[in-house]
This record gives structure tokens, C-alpha cells and sequence, in this order.
């Protein structure tokens, strides 16, 4: 019998701490995240975000390791923020927590279509009211109890990978350098040229993939690459093509991409 006594107190005093984290949370901690507040710097360029505000901009997602969530894209909380881009692209990107943790993300560029920022309901309390949640990145570098988010801005660039790892990263300068004269199209660079950058032969590529910066894609059998360039846009059509796009001649236009910032392959073997 004392040793059931014993069992009886025990589990008595599990449940009282289980009912006083309870109370803590409800009445301390869920009062504070009313006031919860998340800083976007865009260049030094910080806007505040209320939890209510982000609350009002929410919608519901399903995001691939985190389920159906209200959340708002990361994309919009930065172009609220004073990001434009048209002709920048955020490289640089950080993420704190209250809690001292932190994330860098570098060209931030290829995951900002993917990230965002998750508001607390039901478990996801443990979170903190607000995180960042980032698809297709280890969980480890999500960030509880955001607070702030930092990006730096900078010239359009495009990134050549193979099987999604980024292999080279190019400027328009040395774009240009590579283009030649397409009829009706202007300025554009052969595909074939970037592969051969990066050490890929275009017989061995079995699919290759278009990225936007929205994070639009579209994917192609390898066999179209010698219809395949990236056009360098001109300065009136850059506000609705941005400066580099995605072009297949032998394919519909629906398979083009504005806004190019990556090509991705996928190669035999």
C-alpha cells in the first residue's frame, strides 16, 4: 500500500504541473502573443508586422512537413517591406527567434517561394505564435518564435544546378558576354553554352527545369534543349518579363518563364 501511495502522489504532482504549465500559458503567455511583433528589413528598410496584421494576410496552406497551417507567404511580408523585384533579387537572408536562434539563407532567391510564416493554431502553439517554415529545407533550420527577418537585396543573377544542387551562379554581366542574336527575341543565350559551365553534356540530360522567381516551374524533356535559350529581356518589357527568361522555341509559350532565376537538370545515371 505505501508504495501505491507513492504511485498515487506521483502522478498527483505530474497532473499539478501539468495543470500550472496550462495556467502559465493561458494566462501569461497567450495574453503577450496578442502583442507579438515580427521586424522585415528589406536593405536596412524595416516594417512591423502585428500578429492581428498577420493574422488579417493569413491564408490557409499545405505545406510538406507541417501540414494544412494558416500562414503567410514570406515573399509578401518582404514586398510589404519595400522589395520590389523587378530587376533585384533578395541573396541574402536571415531569421531570429525570441529565443536567441538563428537562420542565414544564401541565395535566398531559390527558396523564397517555398518559406513562410506560420501563425499558431492548436499544437502548433508550442511554436510560439509566429515561425518560419521553409519547404524543402531540414527542419532544424525552421525558426520558432520569430521575431525578426532580414534580407539583403542585389543584382539579378541565375543559378545552374544538376539534380537541384546549385552548380554555378551567373551575373548578367557574364550573361551578356555569352549571348548571341536571336531573330525577333533579341539578346539570348543558348542553353547548351550553360551546360557545357558546368560540365554537363546536353545528350546525357534527361529533363530540365524552368524556375521563376515566384517560384513558377516548368519542366521539359531534354531533347528540346537545342531550341532552348535564356533571352536577356530588354529595358521596356523588363516590369512584365524581369531581366532574364526562360524560352523553349519548339515549345509553347506556356512553357516559357519570366523572371528566370534557375535551371535545374536532371541528368542520366
Amino acid at each position: 500500500m505505501p508504495q501505491l501511495s507513492k504511485k498515487v502522489l506521483a502522478l498527483a504532482a505530474i497532473v499539478a504541473l501539468v495543470a500550472a504549465g496550462s495556467f502559465a500559458y493561458y494566462a501569461v503567455l497567450r495574453p503577450r502573443s496578442s502583442e507579438w511583433e515580427v521586424s522585415v528589413v528589406v536593405d536596412g528598410r524595416q516594417k512591423t508586422f502585428k500578429l492581428g496584421d498577420l493574422e488579417a494576410l493569413a491564408q490557409q496552406y499545405n505545406i510538406s512537413g507541417a501540414g494544412s497551417v494558416k500562414a503567410v507567404p514570406l515573399l509578401k511580408l518582404l514586398q510589404l517591406a519595400g522589395y520590389a523585384g523587378n530587376a533585384t533579387l533578395i541573396h541574402n537572408l536571415s531569421a531570429v527567434g525570441a529565443d536567441g536562434y538563428s537562420v542565414k539563407l544564401d541565395n535566398a532567391f531559390l527558396y523564397l517561394s517555398r518559406a513562410y510564416v506560420v501563425l499558431a493554431e492548436g499544437r502548433e502553439a508550442e511554436w510560439g505564435p509566429a515561425r518560419l517554415v521553409v519547404e524543402g529545407v531540414s527542419r532544424k533550420r525552421w525558426v520558432k518564435q520569430l521575431v525578426r527577418v532580414e534580407a539583403g537585396t542585389g543584382p539579378w543573377v541565375l543559378a545552374l544546378g544538376v539534380g537541384n544542387e546549385t552548380r554555378r551562379v551567373l551575373g548578367l554581366g557574364e550573361l551578356r558576354e555569352l549571348a548571341v542574336e536571336l531573330s525577333g527575341l533579341g539578346k539570348a543565350v543558348p542553353l547548351s553554352e550553360l551546360l557545357q559551365l558546368i560540365g554537363v553534356s546536353a545528350q546525357d540530360v534527361v529533363s530540365v527545369e524552368f524556375v521563376g522567381a515566384d517560384g513558377y516551374r516548368v519542366a521539359w524533356d531534354g531533347s528540346h534543349i537545342p531550341d532552348a535559350f535564356v533571352l536577356l529581356v530588354a529595358e521596356p518589357d523588363l516590369g512584365r518579363y524581369g531581366p532574364l527568361r526562360g524560352a523553349v522555341l519548339s515549345l509553347s509559350k506556356k512553357a516559357w518563364v519570366h523572371h528566370l532565376v534557375a535551371v535545374n537538370v536532371v541528368v542520366r545515371g
